[in-house]
């Protein structure tokens, strides 16, 4: 028999039960309409981190630490490896695919704004300003420092003050930068030791400092910290030099005099790879040789990654449970058309027809119920999606609303529908192959 004509008595058959048919096509239905709902979202979660990540210059920035520790005066001999000095720095600078390098230093110094319970919680760190990328430069308010600019500081976009009344914390948006006195303190503030101890020295230093301005959204550094130049740095690191040299002398301590000038030792240092797929042999270069830690934004990425691909699986899986509930629906629906039709069977048998033609018979109807009720839930899952990215919009960020939560691509409908249909014909394979088997003689014989 031709093709066609095993379609066509395929179609007339289905909808020559128009009831069984259609009930067995709406679990269909429901069931890939599950399936590629659910597909759409982990699509969706993943077309919104890949979006993500394009916009994060942190891909190819490495964040390079200290593996030792060492400060001048302590005991013990000074590592030959694991600390980041102007040395190391030159070196990095040298590395191959290297195409900036931003060394940073933590400054320990506090932060007075001149007013009672109103404190800014922050860390100081110095940094070349002159490094930073034109993006990172950006300002929502004042500017950049000049290099022999008066001691100041620049505010990370998300740093504020922070007023404690009552056990309760507020966060000042719109502090009045130029409304009071603002202060470094080197040191610490501890009369009470400076009185025990029977000389009239403080444990402290105050230093006027300017407010520059804030960072506008800055990729490089944090936009909750407090940022000086690497100048005046070195200027608060005299000063704390010359306190200390005070506090000895009160002490009846001999402080030892050296010409030598004491070496600088950066906190961390942040360098950028001119390429992604260079990041991770400029790592290795970097751990092997000087045996700092690395840490890239790219090992976050990639167990974001797998977790996506592990919600991806578990939505994909809850919407098979489904698909499978409507296998068994094909499955039964065909083996009842078989009971039914047993006699229809025997007639094709005895005028002629082969018995691959009464497989492909049956197998068409299944197909034709799977590819019919996959096209529909190609349609619903349409309509669900579209509901989906409603709901959720008002409850996104702007970037992640525009796009939506839910996303079917066309090729997610090509195979929702080649999946149904493989489905039915798989449903359909077992009761196909009982229909081959049935004799004619035995099959006449049935009323």
């Amino acid at each position: 028999m031709r093709s066609r004509d095993l379609f066509l008595m395929a179609a007339r058959n289905l909808f020559r039960r128009k009831s069984r048919t259609l009930l067995t096509i709406l679990s269909v239905v429901i069931g890939a309409t599950s399936i590629i709902t659910m597909v759409s979202l982990g699509l969706g979660i993943q077309r919104q981190q890949d979006k993500w990540l394009t916009q994060l210059d942190s891909l190819t920035t490495l964040q390079v630490s200290p593996s030792a520790y060492y400060e001048e005066g302590m005991s013990g001999p000074k590592p030959t490896k694991g600390l980041i000095t102007k040395k190391t720095i030159q070196e990095l600078k040298k590395l191959p695919h290297v195409a900036s390098v931003l060394p940073i230093r933590d400054v320990p110094v506090q932060i007075d704004l001149g007013e009672d319970k109103v404190e800014l919680w922050a860390s100081v760190q110095a940094v070349d300003f002159s490094e930073l990328s034109e993006k990172d430069r950006a300002m929502s308010d004042g500017e950049i420092p000049a290099k022999d600019a008066k001691l100041g500081f620049v505010l990370g976009s998300f740093t504020y003050p922070t007023k404690v009344k009552q056990g309760n914390f507020e966060d000042l948006m719109d502090y009045d930068w130029n409304r009071k006195k603002i202060k470094f303190i080197i040191g610490y503030r501890d009369d009470t030791q400076a009185i025990m101890s029977g000389n009239s020295v403080k444990t402290y230093k105050e230093l006027p400092a300017k407010y520059y301005g804030r960072l506008q959204s800055p990729h490089s550094l944090s936009g909750m910290g407090v940022y000086i130049s690497m100048e005046m740095a070195d200027q608060i690191d005299k000063e704390r030099a010359e306190l200390e040299r005070k506090q000895s002398q009160a002490a009846g301590e001999t402080a030892l005099k050296t010409n030598r000038k004491k070496e600088v030792y950066y906190s961390r240092v942040l360098v950028m790879a001119d390429k992604m797929e260079n990041v991770d042999e400029l790592k290795t270069t970097i751990t092997d040789t000087y045996s700092l830690s690395v840490y890239n934004e790219s090992e976050f990425i990639k167990s974001q990654q797998s977790a996506t691909q592990s919600i991806q699986l578990l939505l994909g899986g809850i919407g098979a449970i489904a698909m499978i509930v409507a296998a068994i629906g094909i499955t039964n629906t065909m083996l009842m058309s078989i009971y039914e039709r047993t006699k229809e069977i025997g007639v094709l048998k005895v005028i002629g027809a082969r018995i691959k033609d009464i497989r492909r018979l049956f197998l068409m109807e299944a197909g034709l119920i799977g590819v019919i009720g996959g096209t529909l839930g190609v349609l619903v899952s349409y309509g669900a999606s579209s509901v989906i990215n409603s709901l959720t919009a008002s409850q996104m960020s702007a970037g992640f609303a525009s796009e939506g939560l839910s996303y079917i691509p066309v090729g997610l409908v090509i195979i929702g529908i080649a999946f149904s249909g493989a489905v039915g014909l798989l449903a359909g394979y077992m009761p196909a192959r009982r229909a081959t088997r049935l004799s004619a003689i035995e099959a006449l014989r049935t009323n």
